[in-house]
């Protein structure tokens, strides 16, 4: 009796030792594998996505005006800090255009969300959440390859026209 009661003690110590690393370790899996977490941050890498690219379309114009050739897209990123120091990029407006998106992607996913929450609780079919994240997904993508298209990439207008088709 002695023996269980000692084996049920270490495995209850066992059990509480490092207890908040434990915990922490747990949150962190349980959140990374929410699917609201890997959508969020799915939308966060396409703004910087688009931020980036749009980056590269700024200093790919401003060696143009520059030096009168036409760069190729990995001139135009070697370019970024000199088109940067000419005031052609500013950080803080890109910064501010990004939260302010993000925070409007927020609302958006909410408010369908919230709106799917009504519609099936009339028994109505859920739609909302799927329309609005595919169609802030079509839409930011297609901002990377139109940021792409004038950063001097080329063929990229046929798949452009595919894309608002699609819209």
């Amino acid at each position: 009796m002695y023996d269980i009661y000692l084996s049920l003690k270490q495995a209850v110590e066992s059990i509480f030792a490092y207890c908040p690393l434990k915990t922490l370790a747990a949150s962190i899996i349980a959140l990374v594998c929410q699917k609201h977490f890997a959508l969020f941050f799915g939308f966060v890498a396409l703004v910087v996505l688009d931020c980036f690219t749009r980056w590269l379309a700024i200093s790919h114009k401003y060696l143009m005006e520059q030096e009168e050739f036409n760069p190729s897209l990995w001139q135009s990123f070697k370019a970024l800090s000199r088109t940067r120091a000419a005031g052609k990029i500013s950080s803080e407006v890109m910064r501010n255009q990004g939260l302010s998106k993000l925070l409007v992607y927020i609302i958006c996913v909410t408010t369908a969300a919230l709106s799917d929450k009504m519609l099936a609780a009339v028994n109505s079919q859920n739609w909302m959440v799927s329309l609005m994240v595919g169609y802030m997904i079509v839409t930011e993508a297609l901002s990377v390859i139109e940021n792409l298209s004038d950063a001097g990439v080329g063929n990229l207008a046929n798949l452009v026209k595919k894309l608002k088709c699609k819209i």
